[in-house]
């Protein structure tokens, strides 16, 4: 990511400037493949007025693109063709002209030099389909795994009036593998706002935070990288916050994620969720979800806390719910859709020795259809996946400790620093 970065700087930024060095069009042969042939016609504007610019007003926008929105990978091989509409790079109306692309995937983030080649002579149309591998990248084969999103990408020099910097940076990105439609990947479904204890919320009240909340699902037998988005605006249009999480959803499962907010004044707002790839790459994993809502005024009646709670400390929230799923040693699924995660406490991972041995240990302290209690960690109290952290406690046994006491868990000694738990005699006696 860093390279591509570093690269469209280093080509973009120039423009900005006006001080790019330019070569006359007759000298582009002696311009390497790893530099753009820029005319001078282009370059030797000092200002944005058309009439004065030395712009030629002939030019035009390029526009990048994929044959296919997603390409098979087959037995650990196949093909992607990149397209670029380009008329500006014809020199030669007798001649096939070559254009440069660099491209990249999630397996092999550095940029490959791919040449591209005219269809017909003076055509400005420019295509070249070559290899992708999951094993390893060499000259004109991309290394990329199923479930990879690829990308290309290509400075436009020759725009015309009145379109700069601004325009010239193309990426085009394309999904590896058979799984089927990007909309189809991780659909997001079941839009809905609830209070801090999970309750559904049909008019929320200025000052009271809320949790703007839905379900997204992985219909693969893989594991699907995703970024979640909630966009909130008002009846003007304006946007009040906008907030993400990003991280991996496993084969075959579903995630709860929510976005806390608390509105400042009344009036009626809307909420789109939106699924992507990442934060950088806005190819859509679902078809956006909206939830249209009102605010109303401040509500004087507020809800007391009770001191004398023995299974609950602190400020943040604390859950009465039943289980529903359990996930794995130390994460679990409580009615309401609410996805919660030990605090300082660590079981094997599904690939890791001991998965199974925790996993039956939680379920037996914890049983699905069980009530249990969940107080959040005042110091962590979300992890990077948005989910819960905190202490559960299940008919008297703090589920936390007993996974440390029977040796199906390690403790997070990192955390210790900011847990809220850190102090407690369990985790004092595991190396808090």
């Amino acid at each position: 990511m860093k390279t591509r970065t570093l690269l469209i700087i280093g080509l973009i930024l120039p423009t900005l400037l006006g001080i790019i060095q330019y070569v006359h069009a007759d000298d582009c042969h002696y311009v390497t493949r790893y530099a753009p042939c820029i005319d001078s016609k282009y370059f030797d504007h000092v200002n944005t007025d058309p009439n004065s610019s030395g712009i030629d007003p002939k030019f035009t926008l390029a526009e990048l693109s994929w044959e296919q929105a997603s390409f098979p990978i087959k037995n650990g091989t196949g093909f992607v063709t990149a397209i670029l509409k380009d008329p500006d790079l014809n020199k030669d109306a007798n001649y096939k002209e070559t254009a440069n692309v660099f491209a990249y995937s999630d397996s092999d983030p550095e940029l490959h030099v791919i040449e591209l080649q005219e269809t017909e002579s003076d055509s400005g149309m420019f295509e070249r389909k070559f290899g992708i591998s999951n094993s390893r990248s060499a000259p004109n084969v991309i290394f990329a795994q199923d479930g990879d999103t690829m990308g290309v990408m290509y400075v436009d020099f020759t725009m015309p009036p009145g379109h700069f910097s601004s325009d010239s940076g193309l990426i085009s990105t394309t999904l590896i593998g058979s799984t089927g439609p990007p909309l189809e990947r991780a659909p997001a479904s079941n839009a809905r706002i609830l209070d801090v204890f999970g309750n559904s919320i049909v008019i929320p009240s200025v000052g009271e935070q809320i949790q703007i909340t839905s379900d997204i699902a992985n219909q693969q037998n893989r594991e699907q990288k995703f970024a979640y988005l909630v966009m909130i605006q008002n009846d003007t249009g304006t946007t009040e916050s906008l907030s993400w999480i990003d991280g991996v959803l496993n084969p075959e499962s579903y995630f709860s994620p929510s976005s806390s907010w608390i509105p400042q004044k009344e009036g009626d707002y809307v909420a789109t969720m939106f699924v992507w790839e990442s934060v950088h790459n806005p190819t859509a994993l679902s078809p956006p979800i909206q939830i249209e809502f009102s605010v109303k005024k401040e509500n004087t009646k507020k809800t007391v806390w009770n001191p004398d709670d023995p299974q609950c400390i602190g400020d943040t929230l604390c859950l009465s719910e039943t289980i529903v799923r359990i996930v794995d040693g130390d994460t679990l699924y409580l009615k309401g859709g609410y996805e919660v995660r030990l605090s300082l406490t660590n079981t094997p991972e599904r690939y890791e020795m001991g998965f199974h041995n925790a996993s039956q240990f939680t379920a037996k302290i914890c049983p699905v259809t069980m009530i249990a209690v969940f107080d959040q960690d005042d110091g962590q109290p979300y992890d990077v996946y948005g989910r819960l952290i905190g202490k559960i406690t299940c008919n008297g046994n703090v589920l936390n400790s007993e996974l440390l006491y029977a040796g199906h868990a390690n403790i997070l000694k990192q955390y210790c620093s900011t847990s809220e738990f850190s102090d407690e005699s369990w985790a004092k006696e595991f190396g808090c």
